[in-house]
This record gives structure tokens, sequence and C-alpha cells, in this order.
């Protein structure tokens, strides 16, 4: 019975790592689509973002997420939490720049943004089951 349940686990983990996996991919086709549907390639910037944004978490958090939600107030933490938040920010802010400067469509902008929470809504999942400690 045990190995029974060992093995639906795996499914189950399986499963999640799909999931995220398929989340992760449609976002970056989003991305692409974002600058190929409109012929214009500078929607790409906020995919510059999108590889900056977990760099502050793999030099001072270890690889792990679980800092970001910790209330430690070392400088390095303090200093890894504020570059996580300005890649982020600056992830949306990107494409309303480009669309306000008129080097991009509004569709493009959309487009770039349903990225971009498509990639926030896989961060989380990712974080949320990294907390399970089942992996």
């Amino acid at each position: 019975m045990a190995g029974l349940l060992i093995h639906q686990t795996w499914i189950i983990l399986g499963a999640v790592l799909a999931g995220l996996a398929f989340m992760f991919s449609t976002s970056i086709l989003l991305q692409i689509l974002a600058c190929a549907l409109y012929s214009n390639w500078w929607p790409m910037l906020s995919a510059l973002m999108y590889v900056l944004v977990p760099m502050p978490c793999l030099f001072f958090g270890g690889g792990s997420t679980s800092f970001l939600t910790s209330r430690e107030s070392n400088g390095w933490i303090n200093g890894a939490k504020f570059l996580t938040g300005f890649s982020a920010v600056g992830s949306m802010a990107i494409p309303a720049i480009l669309h306000h400067a008129n080097l991009i469509e509004a569709g493009a902008m959309w487009i770039a943004f349903t990225s971009f929470f498509i990639l926030a809504c896989t961060i989380l999942c990712f974080h949320r089951a990294n907390l399970d400690e089942d992996w």
C-alpha cells in the first residue's frame, strides 16, 4: 500500500512539473508572438527582464525563493528583494513605455502583459510547490 501511495505522489509531482513547464512555455510563446505578429521586435526587451528576475534568488538566496517571504533584515537579503521587485516592475514597465513612445502597438503591449501575467503565475506556483518540500 505504501508503494502505491509513493507512486501516486510521484505522478502528482510530475503533473505539477509538466503544468509549470507548459505555463512557462506559453509565456515565452506569447512574448515571441507579441513581436512576430506586429513585425516589431522591441517587446523582446521585456524578455531580458525575465532573465534578470531569478538572478537575485540565485545569487543571494542560494537558489531558494523562501527568502522573499522572510522577515530577515540582512543587507544582502534586502538587496535581493529590491532587485527582484525592480526586475518584476521593469517587466511590466517596458511594454508600457514602448507603447507610450509609439514604438509598439497596443496589441503587442497587451500580449506582453499577458505573457508577464502567465510567467508571474508560473513563478508563484513554483514557489508554492517548493514550500511543500516533497520534491
